[in-house]
């Protein structure tokens, strides 16, 4: 026995077509009922985005002052975004749990390229574009509060404003 189906080249070719829209059209009704039931708690402000950490854990208060004692402040690049220059961590002072400073070696919307650079026989840092100096503590950059936790680490608050009080554990506010 022959299949049956249309008989008209028309039909043949219009039956298919018809078929796939309909198809394409339960498709996308499906898609739209699931972007709207995930967006449902969007608006009600329950979507919370997070791509990354709040705050950067930069090891033992005492490792780092001895480090940076040694070698002068470190540097961190990418903790923001990896476009935007460094976080610079330093020391002022001789009490390992007190006295640190981290802070943007850019200046806000300058080049990169325009980073400071520390200069170790002025104990300054230096903008090689303009030539600015900036103190050991980063006074004049964008700043970041510094926190340090039970363990005696020290933690970057890398919060857009800063969210004083609100870090992981914060024993004692540092910066």
């Amino acid at each position: 026995m022959a299949p049956s189906g249309p008989r008209s080249t028309f039909a043949q070719a219009v039956v298919p077509v018809l078929a796939g829209i309909v198809v394409l059209g339960v498709l996308a009704l499906a898609l739209w009922g699931i972007a709207a039931w995930a967006s449902h708690n969007a608006g009600s402000g329950k979507l919370d985005v997070n791509l990354g950490d709040d705050f950067f854990n930069a090891g033992s208060a005492r490792k780092r002052a001895a480090e940076i004692g040694e070698r002068g402040p470190a540097l961190f690049p990418g903790l923001l975004k990896a476009d935007e220059g460094y976080i610079v961590l330093a020391h002022v002072g001789t009490d390992p749990l007190n006295g640190w400073r981290a802070f943007s070696a850019v200046r806000e919307g300058v080049d990169v390229r325009c980073a400071v650079q520390w200069q170790p026989d002025t104990n300054k840092f230096v903008d090689p574009c303009t030539k600015t100096t900036y103190p050991a503590d980063g006074q004049g950059l964008p700043q970041f509060e510094v926190l340090l936790n039970t363990k005696q680490e020290l933690l970057v608050d890398l919060t857009p404003g800063g969210n004083p009080g609100q870090g992981p554990a914060p024993t004692t506010t540092t910066a």
